[in-house]
């Protein structure tokens, strides 16, 4: 019974399926999260925003203006920046009268921020794609946000209140914590999480706040599962390939790229299509600048871009003011009144009295002007900082060191110190008259001094009184311990010996705090001189082996230099002597043709033939001597019979002599 009712109701709803289908009636996909949010009437914008595959605004569909945004991820090059200027001139215009404008995810490495200062004046929006553009952790993540949105502060030029987007590297999220710590650091809408499209006619989702956390499928993990309330999330929704086969995240990442202008153009425009001519939902283009590099694709682009500035109700703005229109709608018959797609202080006159008010607010190096001077005007107060801070280091040292030793003297005991010499009244010495006139009287004790001692000595006539030091001396007020002054001019030996042994000071067998602190400094400072001793060491070293290698190269060099000339030189003058005989024997051979008969030319084998006996027999002839004899050894009137000396060492072929000798002496 139960899997008969179960048939029944799979039946009935693929029935239901199918003849909407057929009839051209749309469900919504959306999630659970997504429907309660819309159930949930607190989720009220500018605040909170649902998630949802249609706008479902209180306009009409064709009042709803097509909002196209367009991102660039990566380093701010020379070559990028000359694309974007092709791109998005001021020539090209929203309906509304405005330039368009972009979104610039910049990266720190190899970004050029003369560029970024040039694209903020032009009304372009700077956002951060980290510092390293490394894999995102949960260890790196605040610390890349927080310095490249310093970065682009400070070596940019734009208000940090201004960088409010944010895009991870590889599109990697980190979970819950990449909102949390983009709130804290002042983002306001992060686009990282994607959403792929598996055809033109499914719908893509609208940005939302994550207020009731991720709804969709995490295709790349981790994503956030948690409430953030009020951060926006603008989704990367892929785009399908010229063949509308694949999706692709990025323009420049599809599986069949365009080949040619055509199939480019249409690419863009069959997608721009499924967007415009449906629900109207924000579509997105995010790329690399890289795509541009085949001049095809950037005349597609270009091409592309000319036509949807030519449309009525399409406007080509950057994420922030998209998002600044999903918390306040406005329709087309409107749109020129709303004040965030305004265009007034797009161009940023530098000689305008706003700006220059504004300029002199800022800090020095911050101000809009040249690169290089707000660089230098950077460094400089840096500089300035780091010193002031040095100097607050050393004091505050100093401070501490001085406690350190007023605290060691107060926590000594009472019999430590050294007692205080007592007031004495005036007691004359043998070589002073008892007559004469007494000192000063010293000046008033404090009232909080103990006096133990209030009567004079008396004087004894009968045994009298020998004293060293002279009655000035003698009259002294007692000093607190922290104002008394050592006497220098007197050897510490001396002075102990004058005293007793019973005033004489404890002598401390442990060394203060404040001598321990001192030998560690000047242990450390030793110790930094060796280090550096050492490393001017090993440096020189380096230095005085490359230059040995150096020489050594030189010399090198030098010898093959030498031994390629000398070849060059023994092949010139070989040649030369090769052709200067080559020249004498043709000269040689022009004048005396080689004729033993008057008209018959001399020929070697011929004469071997007719004097041997047998022709046909193989004879070794080794010397020029064998040869004539054997020629000669045949009489005949013809034949003239010649003397012959050759060297039997000659290198030279004896048939060769042979034939130098008759030419030299025929008649």
């Amino acid at each position: 019974m139960n899997c008969k009712c179960l048939f029944n109701f799979l039946f009935f709803t693929t029935f239901v399926t199918l003849s909407a289908s057929r009839y051209g009636i749309e469900y919504s996909s959306e999630p659970s999260a997504c429907v309660t949010c819309m159930n949930n009437k607190t989720c009220l914008a500018p605040d909170c925003f649902c998630c949802r595959d249609e706008l479902r605004l209180p306009i009409s569909k064709r009042d709803i203006p097509q909002i196209v945004f367009f991102t660039f991820d990566d380093a701010l090059t020379d070559s990028a920046t000359k694309f974007y200027h092709r791109l998005f001139n001021e020539s090209r215009k929203n309906p509304n009268g405005c330039p368009i404008s972009m979104t610039l995810f910049v990266s720190h490495h190899d970004t050029k921020y003369n560029n970024v200062n040039h694209l903020y004046r032009k009304g372009m929006e700077i956002a951060a794609h980290s510092v390293s553009h490394a894999h995102m952790s949960n260890k790196n993540f605040m610390k890349e946000a927080k310095n490249q949105k310093r970065n682009l502060a400070t070596l940019g030029g734009v208000p940090e209140n201004e960088i409010v987007g944010w895009r991870s590297p590889f599109l990697e999220p980190v979970g819950d914590m990449q909102p949390h710590a983009l709130k804290t650091l002042g983002y306001t809408y992060d686009a990282t999480l994607t959403y792929s499209k598996r055809s033109l006619k499914d719908k893509a989702p609208t940005p939302f706040t994550l207020d009731f956390g991720w709804p969709y499928d995490c295709k790349v993990k981790p994503c956030p599962k948690r409430r953030h309330f009020g951060f926006w999330e603008v989704p990367v929704v892929s785009l399908l390939d010229y063949l509308h086969k694949y999706d692709c995240v990025y323009v420049d990442g599809c599986n069949n790229p365009p080949p040619d202008e055509s199939s480019a153009y249409k690419f863009l425009m069959d997608n721009f299509n499924s967007y415009h001519s449906k629900n109207r939902v924000p579509f997105g283009i995010n790329m690399h600048p890289s795509w541009f590099y085949i001049p095809a694709r950037l005349n597609a682009m270009d091409r592309f871009i000319q036509t949807l500035s030519k449309m009525d109700d399409v406007f080509i703005v950057s994420v922030k003011k998209m998002i600044d229109w999903l918390k306040n709608p406005i329709g087309l018959s409107q749109i020129n009144t709303f004040q965030p797609w305004q265009c007034q202080n797009n161009n940023m006159p530098h000689n305008s009295h706003q700006s220059h008010n504004s300029q002199k607010q800022k800090p020095a190096w911050n101000r809009q002007s040249d690169p290089v001077t707000r660089r230098r005007n950077y460094i400089r107060a840096r500089l300035e900082k780091i010193q002031a801070m040095r100097k607050q280091s050393q004091k505050q040292h100093s401070d501490d060191l001085t406690r350190l030793h007023h605290s060691n003297e107060a926590r000594k005991k009472w019999w430590s110190h050294k007692p205080a010499r007592h007031e004495t009244s005036h007691v004359p010495a043998r070589h002073e008259d008892i007559h004469a006139p007494k000192p000063t009287k010293p000046a008033a004790i404090a009232p909080w001094v103990h006096r133990r001692h209030d009567r004079p000595v008396k004087q004894n006539a009968r045994r009298p009184m020998i004293i060293k030091t002279s009655p000035t001396a003698q009259v002294v007020a007692e000093v607190p311990f922290w104002k008394r002054k050592h006497k220098t001019n007197v050897s510490p030996i001396k002075q102990n010996e004058e005293v007793a042994w019973w005033e004489k000071a404890i002598p401390r067998t442990r060394s203060s705090k404040l001598e321990i602190a001192k030998k560690k400094e000047v242990m450390k400072t030793e110790e930094q001189k060796i280090i550096q001793n050492t490393k001017q060491l090993k440096e020189q070293e380096l230095k005085q082996q490359q230059i040995i290698e150096k020489q050594k190269e030189m010399q090198e060099r030098q010898l093959k230099l030498q031994i390629e000339q000398l070849k060059q030189n023994n092949e010139k003058v070989f040649k030369k002597q090769k052709a200067e005989e080559d020249k004498r024997m043709r000269n040689i051979e022009q004048k005396h043709s080689i004729v033993l008969n008057k008209q018959q030319p001399f020929n070697m084998g011929e004469i071997i033939n007719t004097k041997f006996k047998n022709p046909a027999s193989k004879v070794i002839i080794t010397t020029v001597s064998e040869a004539f004899d054997k020629i000669t050894s045949t009489k005949s009137p013809s034949e003239e019979k010649f003397s012959l000396i050759a060297d039997k060492n000659d290198k030279l072929d004896p048939w060769t002599r042979f034939v130098q000798f008759i030419i030299r002496n025929k008649p």
